[in-house]
């Protein structure tokens, strides 16, 4: 762990004295985690006064890291991934103009109050249920939950699609909890609207 600074540092790995692979331009600050559906998906350049955004993006010290949006297999896992695909972009016009407008946003204005270098791990799927998100084995500990997510046809003992339970966090947010991040922002709900009597307890796993 480092302290928040806008100094930038590389990382060397060497084995036997020889250079095996070098990252450089890393920086230390503040970590988010932003998930939901296609409303935290939703990019940038697509929202009200996003091409004046985009144009007007310009702080080396604000970065996203998008996810695929649907990783190897369409997301349908079932095991927790050690890795997820993704791309690092910096708040600039070129980078900027495709990652979630709620991300971006939310990281502008903390960075004018912390004033330190912010990231957000972007990792959201559109048309996914809050089901997705949370794990067989969360449920589980919950016999009344189980019980109803079964009457909706939303306890699945096997994930085949990428909304099944658990494919979304096996997939996309497994492979992130190594992260030292600061929080979390969510961002989901209409998929699960026609459920909402047991989304409570569901987001109280969820989080």
């Amino acid at each position: 762990a480092q302290e928040a600074s806008y100094s930038k540092y590389s990382i060397k790995v060497y084995a036997n004295d020889a250079l095996v692979s070098e990252c450089s331009d890393i920086l230390f600050g503040e970590v988010w985690l932003a998930s939901g559906q296609s409303n935290m998906q939703l990019a940038l350049k697509d929202t009200f006064e996003g091409d004046e955004h985009v144009a007007n993006a310009n702080d080396e010290y604000l970065r996203v890291y998008r996810t695929v949006d649907k990783p190897e297999g369409n997301g349908a896992r079932n095991t927790e991934a050690t890795d997820v695909k993704g791309t690092w972009y910096v708040a600039n016009e070129e980078g900027i103009r495709y990652v979630s407008a709620i991300s971006y946003h939310f990281a502008t204005e903390l960075r004018k109050k912390l004033n330190v270098p912010v990231a957000v791990l972007q990792s959201a799927c559109g048309s996914t249920p809050i089901e997705a998100w949370i794990t067989k084995d969360m449920v589980d500990t919950n016999a009344a939950l189980k019980s109803a997510m079964q009457s909706y046809g939303t306890y699945k003992e096997t994930a085949t699609a990428f909304t099944d339970l658990g494919a979304m966090y096996n997939s996309k947010i497994a492979p992130l909890t190594h992260a030292n991040i600061k929080g979390v922002l969510w961002y989901q709900g209409e998929t699960s609207v026609k459920r909402a009597d047991i989304y409570a307890e569901q987001l109280d796993l969820l989080k």
